[in-house]
């Protein structure tokens, strides 16, 4: 229940229930504003367990127990893959920090946290997992557990804007999809063709593909709790050699998916251990699922294709994500600057 206020003679009161838990206090002799303020701390304190004075303390909340809280209501908001990316770095804060109490986490803390985490990932890595715990702390907040988020103020690791993009050229491409296995070849040859996220392909179905217009549907699918990132619905154009490749495919095809299992499911595995295979085998030497995402914007980009016009393509909300390969097309920025005539 929540707090309130009431005035007795001359004096403000509080009463409130926390964890069945009835609880009286007298404020004194002060403005109903100063009261109510009081009363919503105190009762902030009596959740975290530190209680007042003359008491015995509750029950603290747990990290564990808040985080498990956190990630229900995440899943029923977030794809399944932001989910997991969350989760990992939410059991990654505790596990390196040790700490098991709500109270715990300050900004003192964190700071601490960041300078002995970035002895071991990358600036990224930190700041996906400190934000994870601002999330955390966030949904406490939403959710009347806690008055406000004790670490709103710590900022993000300071960095480039963007990672450098890597991305595979075409002699690179015809040499992995030369190394690749049939089973995955298809799969590789898709990803670089379209643009797809991993889940977005692993995901897409017979159902998705309109083989009259030529083109691939990423869409949302309530039923199956699937959901595109952004939960961001977009059409994909298919070239002709691909929609040979999809036709065979669907010709040989167990079940719904385009892409899945013996058994028809998802194939939610080993798809980026038999893309390094592949890769080893063509004598590249670094390659991720993404990578192949890259590669297709990159030679887009490259080929002359406007940006706006490949942020549609991949699904970008923003065309700041986009503009990471602005760089690969000098072209437009010089036939803006010719557009210029001041003399």
């Amino acid at each position: 229940m929540g707090s309130f206020v009431r005035k007795r003679g001359e004096a403000y009161w509080t009463d409130f229930t926390v964890r069945r838990r009835r609880t009286r206090v007298r404020i004194g002799k002060v403005t109903k504003g100063y009261a109510e303020k009081f009363a919503t701390e105190l009762r902030a304190k009596m959740l975290l367990g530190h209680g007042i004075p003359g008491e015995s303390k509750p029950t603290e909340i747990s990290l564990s127990g808040l985080m498990e809280r956190s990630l229900q209501v995440s899943s029923s908001n977030n794809a399944s893959r932001t989910l997991e990316r969350e989760g990992h770095a939410l059991r990654t804060f505790i596990n390196k920090t040790g700490i098991k109490k709500v109270s715990e986490i300050t900004p003192l803390l964190i700071e601490d946290y960041k300078t002995h985490r970035l002895k071991e990932v990358s600036a990224r890595t930190v700041n996906i997992e400190v934000g994870a715990v601002k999330t955390m702390l966030n949904r406490a907040v939403q959710l009347d557990l806690m008055p406000t988020n004790p670490i709103a103020s710590v900022k993000k690791i300071k960095g480039p804007s963007w990672k450098p993009i890597q991305f595979l050229t075409k002699e690179q491409v015809s040499a992995l999809l030369e190394n690749s296995s049939p089973t995955y070849r298809p799969i590789f040859y898709t990803y670089l063709n379209t643009g797809m996220r991993r889940e977005e392909l692993v995901n897409l179905e017979w159902s998705d593909i309109d083989w009259q217009n030529k083109q691939i549907r990423i869409i949302n699918k309530e039923k199956k709790r699937y959901h595109p990132k952004g939960q961001k619905e977009r059409f994909i154009p298919i070239k002709d050699d691909l929609m040979a490749i999809l036709k065979e495919q669907k010709r040989k095809a167990n079940g719904s998916y385009v892409f899945g299992t013996t058994n028809g499911e998802p194939r939610h595995n080993n798809i980026l251990r038999e893309l390094k295979r592949a890769a080893k085998r063509a004598g590249i030497e670094h390659i991720t699922i993404h990578m192949l995402r890259h590669t297709f914007a990159s030679h887009l980009v490259m080929a002359g294709v406007d940006l706006p016009t490949v942020q549609k393509l991949l699904g970008h909300s923003s065309i700041t994500t986009t503009m990471i390969y602005a760089h690969l097309s000098p072209g437009h920025l010089r036939s803006a600057i010719e557009k210029i005539n001041l003399s």
